[in-house]
């Protein structure tokens, strides 16, 4: 698919300026489209050592947590017999390396999260899952690394 490049792009009727919502009406992915199992195996053929290096920080760091997040919480549970024990987990995924859907942040002036998604559309999370991070695990992510900067403020809110 030949991608077309920024200055190019023009919203349908209704949508953002400069929005690229070009992979159709129910699509969840954006960019992730691109990870086709041909992209995968051609970007195999880069690979030489077979280490592998987690990118994403542990569940309970950075301490505090920015933005006044909840903390990360483990629970170890006994369940009845010695030997048996539940890890139980509550966190916040903006608490830690961040895993956002497209439904984390949405375009200020217009009020749409991606693809002309509507607060409405996404407001009970027992009715919708449209936008969130399990799109992604329908199908994984597999690629090269990307290295971020991030920094904290605690200050800032």
């Amino acid at each position: 698919m030949e991608l077309p490049l920024r200055k190019d792009l023009r919203p349908k009727l209704g949508e953002p300026e400069d929005s690229a919502w070009i992979w159709g009406s129910d699509d969840e992915l954006g960019r992730l489209n691109l990870q086709t199992p041909e992209r995968v195996k051609k970007a195999l053929e880069s690979v030489s050592s077979g280490e592998t290096i987690a990118l994403g920080l542990p569940f309970d760091q950075p301490v505090p947590p920015c933005y006044e997040r909840d903390a990360f919480k483990l629970h170890i549970t006994p369940k009845g017999v010695s030997h048996t024990y539940d890890d139980i987990y509550e966190m916040n995924p903006q608490s830690t390396s961040q895993w956002d859907g497209f439904r984390h942040f949405a375009h200020v002036s217009s009020g749409y999260f991606y693809n002309g998604t509507v607060p409405s559309d996404i407001s009970s999370p027992s009715t919708s899952t449209k936008c969130g991070i399990q799109a992604w695990a329908t199908q994984g992510i597999a690629g090269r690394g990307l290295l971020l900067d991030y920094g904290c403020d605690k200050g800032y809110s």
